[in-house]
């Protein structure tokens, strides 16, 4: 079924054309000379080691329960570094013809001959040996499943959360990252997973490899024939004219098969059926892209699909991920360490990670509300002067999370508040300002007010709680067009390096664009950013979004009011002026995940 082309300079008589006489519908070829020959009779056997026990020993005509080569893998169920493999190197024999087990309509197979060199004596005891060795791990059966990983049970109970096999991680997945131009062919998956019976951690899982995936679709041999239902083109006639022009871009190694496929679009555009048998083509994302002069369309096919598909793409499609749900991956350590999460695994292959149950309940999330006060500077800048937050530890997202214990903290609550007050002007803060807190019934303490001498400092700590809490969510009101952006310009002005801790990826350079704006995609990767101005704008019609109104028409909040950031200074010189600047950023923030849950926006 599936076949490789190398460029390099060794001869490759060892790799033939292989055609089943069966079917027409499957081909090798070993690169652009070569022609197909009848099928050899004789097998190569360099070990004996690396065959199944059940061979022709004994030299007769008779089959001894021999076992052939698996015809049936599937392009998927390999490695994408195997995709590229040099196809000169065999690993167990060198066949010239394909063998298949026999059926009882058809006539029996090639057989698989020891070498001349090997003694029954030498295997009998290589047999021996190998049985009294541990037996190894099962392969997998199909894509998708792991090797050593029992396939899911789509009625399993959902009354508990999936539990992690030996060797494997179980996770929960809700947000991805990839870079496609620095690092193409590998993502970045982020979910949680469950350690303890309540003790939730953040995952990173580092899947490379990814294999480049084209689907050629072949023209008709008469123009005028139904698309559905004409005779298209040979498959060996695509296979030679895409080998043909594959070299002319550079692409080095690549392995094609014919697969059935539907088109996915109600409106199918001219000239493609309904369904088809494509030429599905794998490279490596290393290799230039199937793009340029001549390579839409040749004269044996008419288009190429997926030409321009992201590694993030092909892997969501080939394992039919649908949505945030739990994956079981291999436990491999990450070499290097890339993220701000507590759990990092690297995985060389995609084969490796296999989809759970559905029915599985989803973990409760952590989100942080987030709400801070600006003053302005001689510069008639905005600088950052009180920055409120408010976690909750236990947001269910569906309905199974009610059978399941909310999370708490040490204190035995699911909900804490803190906030980060600088002191401005090189002046100290008021010394009234925790009793006039205290009047206001806000709970003055070590986790809940912190103050600081510079904005710098305040910001730093300000990265380092959000690692420590490690939200799940990161919650504000216009938290794109004015909270991320006026705390990452005052990073970048301030030369603050942990800004990436904003999400779970470590990251360098501050993703502004040349004019001066933020670019929103990727900005915290490895955490989910809900805006609450832009969800009430897709779940309710008003004209102002503002957060004094929805508060008032939301959850009837009246007289709900912002401060005026040009006379703020002066607060800072008065406790209890003051202390309405934090109680304002508190309730803010309290307000805001309230919105949340009425606007049930997770």
């Amino acid at each position: 079924e599936e076949f490789g082309v190398d460029d390099d300079d060794d001869d490759d008589d060892d790799v033939k054309p292989i055609v089943n006489q069966d079917d027409n519908d499957h081909y090798l070829a070993g690169g652009e000379q070569a022609e197909y020959t009848e099928p050899q009779t004789q097998f190569t056997v360099p070990a004996v080691d690396n065959m199944d026990d059940d061979i022709d020993v004994d030299g007769d005509d008779d089959l001894d329960n021999e076992c052939f080569p698996d015809t049936q893998t599937s392009v998927q169920s390999h490695a994408p570094a195997r995709h590229v493999a040099a196809a000169t190197t065999p690993a167990v024999c060198e066949p010239v013809a394909v063998a298949v087990a026999p059926s009882s309509d058809e006539p029996p197979k090639k057989r698989f001959r020891l070498n001349e060199t090997e003694t029954l004596a030498s295997t009998a005891t290589a047999l021996e040996s190998k049985q009294m060795e541990e037996e190894p791990a099962p392969e997998a059966d199909e894509v998708g499943v792991t090797p050593g990983a029992e396939e899911e049970d789509e009625d399993a109970n959902t009354d508990q959360f999936p539990q992690s096999k030996p060797g494997f991680l179980d996770f929960f997945w809700f947000d991805a990252y990839e870079d496609p131009i620095r690092h193409p062919g590998q993502i970045y998956l982020f979910g949680k997973t469950l350690i303890n019976e309540r003790d939730w951690q953040s995952v990173c899982v580092l899947i490379r490899n990814i294999a480049r995936t084209v689907y050629v679709l072949p023209r008709l041999k008469n123009a005028a024939d139904d698309i559905e239902t004409g005779e298209r083109v040979d498959f060996q006639q695509v296979y030679k004219e895409i080998n043909e022009k594959r070299a002319h871009l550079g692409i080095s190694k690549f392995m094609a098969k014919p697969e059935e496929k539907k088109y996915c679009f109600r409106q199918r555009a001219n000239g493609v059926p309904a369904q088809c048998t494509y030429l599905k083509v794998c490279y490596s994302f290393d290799e230039s892209p199937f793009v340029g002069r001549g390579c839409e369309s040749g004269a044996t096919y008419e288009r190429v699909f997926g030409v321009r598909s992201t590694a993030l793409e092909l892997f969501l499609l080939e394992k039919q991920v649908m949505g945030p749900c739990w994956l079981r991956v291999p436990y491999t350590r990450a070499s290097k360490i890339v993220s701000w999460c507590k759990h990092e695994l690297e995985i060389d292959e995609p084969v490796g990670v296999s989809l759970l149950s559905t029915n599985y309940p989803s973990p409760s999330l952590t989100v942080l509300s987030l709400s801070f006060q600006t003053v302005l500077n001689e510069k008639k800048e905005h600088e950052i002067g009180c920055i409120s937050a408010v976690v909750e530890h236990a947001v269910g997202i569906d309905h199974s999370k009610r059978h399941h214990k909310a999370t708490t903290t040490t204190a035995g609550t699911t909900v804490e508040y803190f906030t980060l007050i600088r002191k401005m002007d090189r002046n100290p803060l008021p010394y009234d300002l925790e009793p006039q807190l205290a009047r206001n019934q806000y709970k003055v303490g070590a986790s809940t007010l912190k103050t600081f001498s510079s904005e710098r400092d305040l910001l730093s700590f300000f990265t380092t709680r959000i690692q420590n809490l490690d939200p799940d969510v990161l919650l504000g009101h216009k938290l794109y067009d004015f909270v991320l952006d006026v705390i990452l310009h005052r990073m970048q002005v301030l030369k603050i390096s942990t800004w990436s801790k904003l999400g779970r990826l470590r990251r360098g350079k501050i993703p502004f664009m040349k004019d001066g704006s933020l670019i929103r995609k990727w900005l915290g990767c490895g955490r989910l950013l809900v805006d609450t101005f832009i969800s009430a704008q897709e779940f309710q019609h008003h004209k102002t979004y503002s957060l004094s109104f929805l508060a008032q028409e939301l959850l009837g909040v009246a007289k709900h009011e912002n401060l005026n950031a040009q006379k703020l200074r002066a607060h800072w010189l008065d406790g209890k002026q003051l202390a309405k600047v934090v109680l304002h950023c508190c309730n803010d923030s309290h307000l805001i995940l309230q919105l949340m849950h009425k606007l049930q926006v997770l």
